[in-house]
């Protein structure tokens, strides 16, 4: 199916006239003719304002939108998908990490896993809401929450014992992970 034919069937679907495209686009009758019969192409603002028209993707406006069934690649994870089951995988090992440390009665294992599951709870969160990392930012992120963790247990070793020092271990933990987090985003992600 041509371009051409896709927008003609999508303008149909929804009930509208050349004229109605055209009022909304700003552009003449005509134009969305030839449009339709292949004579010209709509520009790039032309096929999002289009797609925002028909309420369908861009790859669905020109046709190169790939059904379940199509290829291998849609059963695939997408890389979000990868970045949640990577920080619900760290989560649960965290928490085998607080459980070991419950039977062997260790407070700086207990200490580490309470930072390193909230680090990664949060991590966890922030990939589901928003799906925007790297793998070079998560690892880079990673790398630094472990050493955060770390440096978060041997300062409650030289606290008092008790929820104050687990609670500023986590505390310090989640506060170095949000600004790793950040600091990754703008190395890794924004230009």
């Amino acid at each position: 199916m041509t371009l051409g034919e896709n927008l003609q069937r999508l303008r149909k679907e929804k009930g509208l006239s050349q004229e109605d495209v055209a009022r909304a686009l700003f552009v003449s009758r005509q134009t969305i003719s030839k449009w339709e019969t292949d004579k010209a192409e709509p520009g790039v603002d032309n096929l999002k304002a289009l797609a925002d028209l028909y309420e369908v993707t861009l790859d669905q406006l020109t046709g190169r939108a790939r059904t379940g069934t199509d290829s291998k690649e849609s059963h695939e994870q997408t890389p979000s998908d990868q970045y949640r089951t990577m920080a619900l995988i760290r989560l649960a090992v965290w928490l085998a990490v607080a459980a070991a440390g419950q039977l062997h009665g260790g407070e700086p294992f207990q200490v580490l896993a309470f930072a390193g599951t909230l680090g990664s709870a949060a991590v966890f969160l922030s990939l589901w809401f928003r799906s925007i990392y790297v793998w070079g930012g998560i690892l880079c992120g990673e790398g630094l929450s472990i050493l955060a963790s770390a440096i978060c247990t041997i300062c409650a070793e030289q606290l008092a014992s008790g929820m104050i020092s687990v609670g500023l271990a986590a505390m310090l933990g989640i506060w170095v992970k949000y600004l790793t987090s950040q600091s990754v985003r703008q190395l890794f992600y924004e230009k």
